[in-house]
């Protein structure tokens, strides 16, 4: 199989070995489509996965809780978006929903946060690690 990599060209369709890639949108099959979570499904995410966290810990996440925000991302030589939902003493927390996880990063001088890898942490292992 080839690897597949996006071009920096926004709404141009792409075709390699039977993948489509559109505008951040990858599709192996009709059957098989990825599409960016929404504001609604990350809420609701989020909601989830404060349940399995202590009374502590959900009481600091909701201190440092910041309205959803979208954020440029560095991957693979492109820029693409995340959601920002708290600001940390580390940085910012956003959820990666290509990785489907939390991670946290601080933007550089370009004001992109980079590409940092393949976490896919949930919101009770971001704060164990940060935290206590």
């Amino acid at each position: 199989m080839k690897l597949i990599r996006k071009e920096a060209v926004r709404g141009a369709l792409e075709i390699h070995s039977g993948v489509h890639i559109q505008s951040g949108r990858v599709a192996m099959d009709p059957l098989d489509s990825w599409l960016p979570i929404t504001r609604e499904e990350l809420e609701a995410l989020i909601a989830r996965q404060l349940q399995d966290c202590s009374p502590g810990h959900r009481a600091i996440f909701e201190s440092l809780r910041v309205p959803l925000r979208a954020m440029p991302l560095h991957r693979l030589r492109t820029i693409e978006s995340v959601w920002v939902v708290a600001q940390l003493p580390e940085g910012l927390l956003y959820y990666e929903d290509v990785e489907e996880g939390f991670e946290v990063g601080t933007p550089g001088e370009d004001g992109v946060l980079p590409d940092r890898g393949c976490s896919q942490l949930t919101l009770t292992q971001v704060l164990h690690r940060m935290l206590i």
